[in-house]
C-alpha cells in the first residue's frame, strides 16, 4: 500500500494546465467575435473624423484584409495615406495612397469618388495627362458632376502642360 501525500506531481498538473488552456483558448478564439470589414469601416471613419490618421488607415487596411474587393474601403484608405502624407509629407504615404485610390477604381471603374481622388494625386505629382484622362472619364460617367468646371480644367492643362511638376506653395 502506498501513502498519499497530497502533493500531486508538478509535471503532471502542468501539462493538464496548458492542455486545458489550450483548449480554452482554441474555443474561445474561434468563437470571439471578429470585426467584418463593414465594422473596420466604422471605426476607421471615427479615427478620420478624429484627425488620427494613421489610425484609420490602420482600420481601413483590416477592412481591405478581410474583404479585399471593397473598393470603398481601398478609396478610404486612400484619403487616410493623403492626409497623412499632407501631415509627414512622407513620400512613401504618397505613393500608398495612389497605390489604394488605382486598386479601388481598378475593382470597380465605375466608382467616381476614387476617380477623382486617383486624378487629384497624379496631377499634384504632376501627372497632368493621366489627370486629365481621369478627369474625361469621371464627366463621362457623370456629365452633370458639380465639380465639372474643375475636371474640364484637367482635361485642357492636361494637352497643355505635359507632366510638368505643378506649382504646390
Amino acid at each position: 500500500m502506498t501513502r498519499s501525500t497530497g502533493k500531486k506531481n508538478s509535471r503532471q498538473v502542468g501539462g493538464i494546465g496548458c492542455t486545458m488552456a489550450a483548449i480554452l483558448f482554441a474555443v474561445w478564439g474561434c468563437n470571439a467575435p471578429r470585426k467584418s470589414a463593414q465594422e473596420w469601416i466604422q471605426q476607421g471613419m471615427r479615427h478620420f473624423q478624429e484627425k488620427e490618421y494613421a489610425r484609420a488607415a490602420d482600420a481601413y487596411v483590416q477592412a481591405v484584409e478581410k474583404e479585399p474587393g471593397n473598393s470603398l474601403a481601398h478609396n478610404l484608405l486612400g484619403m487616410a495615406y493623403r492626409f497623412q502624407y499632407n501631415q509627414s509629407k512622407d513620400p512613401a504615404m504618397r505613393e500608398r495612397e495612389i497605390a489604394a485610390f488605382r486598386r479601388a477604381v481598378e475593382l470597380n471603374p465605375g466608382f467616381i469618388v476614387a476617380i477623382k481622388n486617383l486624378a487629384a494625386s497624379l496631377k499634384r505629382d504632376g501627372n497632368h495627362s493621366e489627370a486629365g484622362a481621369l478627369a474625361r472619364r469621371a464627366l463621362e460617367l457623370y456629365p452633370q458632376d458639380p465639380e465639372k468646371p474643375l475636371l474640364e480644367s484637367w482635361i485642357r492643362q492636361s494637352g497643355e502642360k505635359k507632366d510638368a511638376p505643378e506649382n504646390t506653395q
